[in-house]
């Protein structure tokens, strides 16, 4: 069957499927790019519910055929069963936190992922579009296929752009990765040939595996500095504020939810009665009435906390006058109805309203609306760790240096804390301090600073981008850090060490590019270069021939 015969159906989907993949991940949203990759989850993920994935694998591929072909490359097997097994992971990790249904102890093709709908009208004559079920054998080896095409159409770019170098932070994290595989087999007493051939088939091996982890990184890096180099002029993004304008000011209002709900009557048993549909209209009509009333009184010149204090006295905004108001919110995180009424174009300040909600009724004043208009800070920096050492704390609150090994059997463990020494914090400062000098011997510019930022720094999430952090606002670093940065009269070219010894041990080499854009610009500037990354991804994807084997495909998940 023809690649190119559902790659339109994959791409319609991808956007379903890649949304599923990214739930729950945190991380600096306006630094991820619209097609990411799973391999750090993978990495981080590898060792869970390894058991269940063993009992799983027990379907040994007896050779390596052809599964797929993407622009002429074969792909094995294994290849693709790399890619849903990083998928199924994933899943693993989704439901191991109660995010999915998934069960890793049953049969991928026995767990419907989605249930099929026919199609039809609802109770309020809204039309219901059939859906076709889905197992979770399905939802992966579509993923795994998705997969497969976006890393090789990124890594082939990054080969063709000369960026095929895999970087340090990578290396260690595939490093991680192959000890915590490794303490598996030890831990299943299995050799780790047998794992990859359980795991992902015959022809899988330690140095495919490897192999295929470096490519999805490398990939991965590309995706995130091509995204990161296309450039964005201030029309475009004023442009694309005046489209969008809702999406970006900030507005500010009062709200008291008055709770419409019956009052909860219990049987002879202590079980919940339900409600009957004249008590629900009843406990609504009331809440409707406490809500005008409120409206009313605002109306009239009581402020809003009176006003609404007045029905609210169990709660604890007796304590708080700001209990009621909601400042500087975007409109993401507004409930709908609310939303759509504070954002109206004709909505003026102090304008006031009650509206309906499914358990009562919400009484909101407008306040204000505004574009945050503060600028930013942009910073180059360079973060060498501090290794740490453990130390036993008495009931003084004495530390000595302390050795697990030296507990005799059965000996209970006292309390410890990890800490650099302070020889582990001289050597951090004296790297840091060597790291300057090499800087400044070779002119202190930005431009070299951005090189030793990404050949020396610790920090991942910066030390492919030369360091850089835009967009910073005051609280948006740990604290010595953010000081140093929001200190007065900070101006462009600053330098600076600071030492942190908070949530980890290190000193950091800081070079203040300058005052940035404000927030907003940012975003809207990070949408517009994730725009044209996305476009320059679809006309390649629209050009790759990929040629699809179901035979062989149909042996994953089985």
């Amino acid at each position: 069957m023809s690649g190119s015969n559902r790659k339109k159906e994959r791409k319609e989907q991808s956007n379903e499927v890649l949304g599923e993949r990214k739930r729950q991940e945190t991380a600096k949203a306006q630094k991820e790019q619209q097609l990411t990759t799973v391999y750090k989850a993978a990495a981080v993920v590898v060792v869970i519910l390894v058991a269940a994935l063993l009992l799983w694998s027990n379907n040994p591929f007896k050779k390596q055929p052809v599964a797929m072909t993407v622009n002429g490359q074969d792909f094995t097997l294994p290849e693709v069963a790399f890619y849903y097994n990083n998928m199924r992971q994933y899943e693993s990790m989704m439901a191991n936190w109660g995010a999915s249904s998934f069960s890793p102890y049953l049969p991928d093709n026995a767990q419907l992922r989605i249930a099929a709908q026919e199609a039809g009208v609802d109770d309020n004559g809204n039309q219901i579009e059939a859906v076709e079920a889905q197992t979770f054998e399905q939802y992966f080896s579509e993923a795994a296929i998705m997969e497969l095409e976006s890393t090789t159409i990124w890594y082939n770019a990054a080969v063709a752009a000369g960026a095929s170098t895999l970087s340090a932070e990578a290396k260690a994290e595939i490093d991680a990765s192959m000890r915590q595989i490794d303490v598996v087999c030890r831990q299943n007493s299995i050799s780790m040939a047998t794992y990859f051939r359980q795991v992902f088939g015959e022809g899988m091996n330690k140095s495919l595996y490897i192999s295929m982890m470096e490519k999805g990184y490398i990939a991965d890096a590309y995706n995130k500095a091509f995204t990161s180099s296309h450039e964005v002029s201030d029309d475009e993004i004023m442009g694309y504020y005046n489209e969008n304008k809702n999406t970006y000011d900030l507005v500010s209002y009062n709200v008291f939810f008055v709770d419409g709900t019956p009052e909860e009557k219990l049987d002879n048993e202590d079980n919940v009665i339900d409600s009957t549909d004249a008590e629900i209209t009843a406990a609504m009509r009331v809440a409707k009435a406490t809500g005008d009333e409120v409206v009313a009184a605002v109306e009239s010149g009581t402020s809003f906390y009176d006003a609404a204090l007045i029905h609210d006295l169990g709660s604890d905004a007796i304590l708080n006058e700001s209990y009621y108001l909601k400042s500087k919110q975007t409109m993401s995180v507004i409930n709908g109805s609310i939303a759509e009424w504070l954002y109206a174009a004709n909505r003026n300040s102090d304008d006031v309203t009650c509206i309906e909600s499914t358990s009562g009724y919400y009484v909101v004043q407008f306040l204000d609306r505004l574009r945050d208009d503060v600028t930013t800070a942009s910073i180059r920096h360079i973060l060498i760790y501090a290794e740490s050492t453990e130390y036993a704390v008495d009931e003084n609150g004495v530390e000595t240096a302390f050795d697990s090994e030296s507990l005799a059997e059965g000996e209970e463990k006292p309390a410890t804390i990890l800490k650099p020494s302070e020889e582990q914090w001289a050597a951090a400062r004296a790297e840091i301090d060597r790291i300057e000098q090499e800087w400044l011997d070779a002119g202190g510019s930005e431009e070299t600073f951005a090189e030793l930022a990404n050949k020396y720094s610790d920090d991942g999430g910066s030390n492919t981008l030369g360091g850089l952090y835009e967009g910073g606002k005051p609280g948006s670093f740990v604290p010595n850090f953010d000081d140093w940065v929001f200190a007065a009269g900070r101006v462009t070219g600053d330098y600076g060490i600071v030492q942190n010894d908070g949530d980890y041990f290190g000193c950091h080499l800081i070079y203040y590019v300058g005052d940035g854009q404000p927030e907003w610009m940012i975003a809207i500037g990070n949408t517009l270069k994730a725009n044209a990354s996305q476009a320059w991804y679809d006309a390649q994807y629209e050009q790759i021939s990929s040629t699809i084997y179901p035979d062989e495909l149909a042996k994953l998940g089985a």
